[in-house]
């Protein structure tokens, strides 16, 4: 029974004050890589002793995990209330559930890194004024509606697609121009709207011909998601994405 309390005072104390030293070494011994995704996994597996045999419950905080890195960066980006200057009048914010933001930050740690900003900012709202639309996109923030979270939606596709909103938004004008050549999109004066002159069956979803932007977020999606599709309809198009961000967009975590 003295053992037995011993023992457990000692995770306590592993527990109650950091990690202890002998895990340290231990962990050192086990030669892992702490920044691999499979760390904690392989960590907990290690030989122990009298001396280490609580080591394993110290596993996540002796692992850099990259992929509770990345939710922890997420979750700080969700907010409550509105976005600023919020122009859609009729829409009602709404209070994120626990588990919607598991959901959510779930499939945002899952996200390339070329889609990791720290300005975006992710807000909750009940219905959007063009329903049964899931979500939107403004200035570094992104409003996730009810239909979002609807069984029949990929969350992570919705917020691949809102965040390539926001990569459209850091490009430079060299980085425009390559896409409209690509997408055949022109801007004859800068006060006039860009045009183009392609067919409606060249656009992965219809809504693609109201904006150069939007036609980019639709495309980077199905790049990602369902490639043979965007090849079908407009192969230019998926060779400069193939070109532009060749092994960028991995997703993370899986």
């Amino acid at each position: 029974m003295r053992v037995l309390f011993f023992l457990f005072t000692f995770a306590l104390s592993i527990k109650s004050w950091g990690v202890d030293s002998k895990c340290e070494a231990w962990f050192k011994n086990g030669k892992i890589d702490r920044k691999s995704k499979k760390c904690v996994l392989k960590c907990s597996v290690l030989q122990v002793d009298m001396d280490t045999f609580a080591c394993p419950l110290e596993c996540e905080k002796l692992c850099d995990d990259p992929c509770k890195e990345s939710e922890r960066f997420w979750k700080n980006k969700l907010k409550d209330g509105r976005p600023n200057l919020w122009p859609n009048t009729t829409e009602k914010s709404k209070q994120w559930s626990e588990k919607e933001k598991e959901l959510v930050t779930k499939a945002l740690s899952k996200m390339p890194k070329v889609l990791k900003f720290e300005l975006v900012e992710l807000y909750r709202m009940d219905k959007s004024k063009d329903f049964p639309n899931p979500s939107s996109h403004g200035s570094h923030y992104i409003t996730l509606y009810d239909s979002a979270f609807d069984s029949g939606n990929d969350l992570l596709r919705i917020l691949f697609h809102e965040l390539a909103h926001e990569l459209y938004g850091t490009f430079s004008q060299e980085d425009i121009k390559s896409y409209y050549i690509s997408a055949m999109w022109s801007q004859e004066r800068k006060e006039r709207e860009p045009s183009t002159m392609r067919s409606d069956s060249t656009f992965v979803r219809s809504d693609g011909r109201t904006s150069p932007e939007e036609d980019f977020a639709n495309n980077m999606e199905f790049y990602l998601f369902n490639p043979v599709q965007l090849k079908k309809h407009w192969s230019p198009v998926f060779e400069w994405i193939k070109k532009v961000y060749s092994g960028k967009l991995t997703l993370e975590c899986k």
